[in-house]
This record gives C-alpha cells, sequence and structure tokens, in this order.
C-alpha cells in the first residue's frame, strides 16, 4: 500500500512539524522570561501606599516644595509659589471619576492648580478623557515618561557612581 519513500517522507514531515512546533514553544518562552521590563510595569506592582510614597519622591526629584500627603491618593505641593493639588493614580484608574474627584477637592480647598501624576501613557488613556483634562486645565505628569526600562531608571537615578 505504502512505499518505503511514502513512509520516509511522511515521517520526515512529521518531525519537521514537530520541530516547528518546539521551535515556537521556546521562542514563546523566551520572549515571556526575556520580556524588557519597564519602569510602568514595576510601579504597577506596587501597593496603593507604596505608589504614593513613590509619587511624593518623584515630585521632589522634580523640584515641587512642600509635598505632603492628603488622603490616600492626592497630594499638596507647591511649585514656583503655587498651590497645586496631584491626584497620584495608577492608569488602570485613571479616568472621568479622577477627573471630577479632583474638581471636588478643588472646590472644597479653593485651589487653583490641578494635576494628576500617572504611570499611564497615553495609549493607555482615552483620547476623549485626555482632552477632558486638557480642556478642564488639570496638567498631567509623567504621561508617558515611565516606559523607559527599569534597568535605565536604576542606572539614571542610583546615588554611588
Amino acid at each position: 500500500m505504502f512505499t518505503i519513500t511514502g513512509i520516509v517522507v511522511i515521517l520526515c514531515v512529521y518531525q519537521l512539524f514537530n520541530i516547528g512546533r518546539n521551535i515556537l514553544k521556546i521562542s514563546a518562552k523566551i520572549r515571556t522570561d526575556f520580556k524588557v521590563t519597564t519602569l510602568k510595569d514595576e510601579l504597577n506592582k506596587l501597593t496603593k501606599e507604596e505608589y504614593i510614597e513613590w509619587c511624593i519622591e518623584y515630585l521632589k526629584s522634580k523640584k515641587y516644595n512642600y509635598v505632603s500627603k492628603l488622603d490616600d491618593s492626592t497630594i499638596v505641593c507647591n511649585i514656583n509659589g503655587e498651590k497645586i493639588y496631584v491626584s497620584c493614580v495608577k492608569a488602570e484608574e485613571l479616568n472621568r471619576k479622577n477627573i471630577y474627584k479632583l474638581f471636588g477637592l478643588k472646590g472644597i480647598n479653593r485651589v487653583n492648580k490641578l494635576a494628576t501624576l500617572s504611570n499611564a501613557s497615553e495609549q493607555d488613556i482615552g483620547e476623549e478623557t485626555l482632552r477632558d483634562f486638557h480642556k478642564l486645565g488639570i496638567e498631567t505628569i509623567g504621561i508617558g515618561e515611565f516606559d523607559i526600562s527599569y534597568e535605565e531608571y536604576v542606572r539614571s537615578n542610583r546615588f554611588f557612581a
């Protein structure tokens, strides 16, 4: 029924498919194991308390003065002699609800300058939400800035030469 040549061809094709499948598995494993971790990824791993503490240190490094925690996601600070309320939220929490919370703080505390600090990139935020931030005068701090590799961030911010 089958010739020896036919059987050899069938076995060779089977082995080629098997090799191809193994190569795909290995390349997928390499992609997951050697994925470049970004600062954004590392910030997403922080708890809410750790994230707000990191935001405080980040603002201090950006020359904001009198930086202090107001509540679980808001920081009060000064820049150029002007009081500013900064909402610190991770990428997944940056939405319209955040805008309304900021405006509530603005009305209660009679502050003119509002900002949000997030590890989000512009792709993470809806274009409509970004437009709302700009239209309402809410400054965005750090948007798209944390897509650098974590290793590069550590290298550029280390204290020892």
